[in-house]
């Protein structure tokens, strides 16, 4: 069963690209999947729409492929 979900996430991310870092919020226990070019705002606070999260690193990737996936 965790080999599907891994090949299930590994698909995901490659979908995305590699031009996204994911980051665990111990905090609020939640993932979050954020443009590379959008790090630095990540760490400053700055909100951002285009950061997604969820609590698996898949549910934050899938919520970031499907945002990508709508601005086309």
């Amino acid at each position: 069963m965790t080999h599907i979900k891994i090949k299930s996430l590994k698909n995901t991310v490659e979908e995305l690209g590699h031009n996204f870092v994911f980051h665990f919020n111990g905090y609020q226990n939640l993932w979050y999947c954020i443009p590379r070019d959008q790090y630095n705002d990540y760490w400053n606070n700055i909100k951002n729409k285009n950061c997604t999260g969820g609590q698996t690193i898949e549910e934050a990737a899938k919520k970031m492929l499907k945002n990508k996936t709508s601005e086309k």
